[in-house]
């Protein structure tokens, strides 16, 4: 049988047996599924410390009857204790685990977990991730497009409750409240009101799914 070959990243691992673990992983290729390592949790396996959360793995598996079966893996990055258990790192891990479906590449959207692991876990880039997400899986626009007229050349601003664009024109032409909209400018993914109005866009979003 010809194992198979990924680069993952590592969302979350159960206990399976006494040695193993089920890891659920987002494939750069293959996209959300999960594989059983057998072995992993005993000391002298050699693929203990590759298969981390939030961590990014060469991997080779076998695609067996049940789960496919980890062979061999080799960490490319991870990020440390303290980073994973951070607020930003809990924010990528819940939109992965709720909103992610099985077997769906997007090698866009591991590009930007890559840029999040190897260069920080920062707002900013935990931000840009999550309007990559939310318009790859049709739960959000295009936010360079106006939502309503689709110019793409005026100043846009974004509402901080469904999360859409509107230009400069459309705001003022149609005398809407400017208190509820963020002005589309490149800090805005760095800003606190817009991490906060897409912590509440997140969560209607997984509770509409449960």
């Amino acid at each position: 049988m010809r194992s198979k070959r990924d680069r993952v990243f590592v969302i979350k691992s159960i206990n399976y047996s006494e040695a193993d673990k089920v890891v659920t992983v987002f494939g750069r290729y293959r996209g959300k599924f999960a594989m059983l390592a057998k072995g992993i949790r005993k000391l002298t396996s050699k693929n203990r410390g590759n298969i981390q959360t939030f961590s990014i793995s060469d991997v080779a598996y076998y695609q067996a009857l049940g789960l496919p079966l980890l062979i061999e893996s080799e960490q490319k990055a991870y990020v440390d204790f303290a980073q994973l258990k951070s607020v930003n790192a809990q924010r990528v891990l819940l939109m992965l685990n709720k909103l992610l479906p099985e077997e769906a590449s997007n090698e866009k959207l591991f590009d930007s977990l890559e840029v999040i692991v190897n260069k920080g876990v920062t707002i900013e880039y935990v931000n840009k991730f999550r309007i990559i997400f939310l318009i790859a899986e049709g739960l959000l626009s295009d936010l360079s497009l106006c939502s309503k007229c689709g110019d793409k050349t005026q100043p846009m601003h974004i509402h901080k409750g469904s999360i859409e664009s509107i230009c400069n024109n459309c705001l003022v032409n149609d005398n809407l409240e400017q208190d509820k909209y963020l002005t589309a400018s490149p800090q805005l993914y760095s800003e606190t009101d817009f991490t906060l109005a897409l912590d509440r866009y997140v969560k209607k979003l997984i509770e509409e799914t449960t």
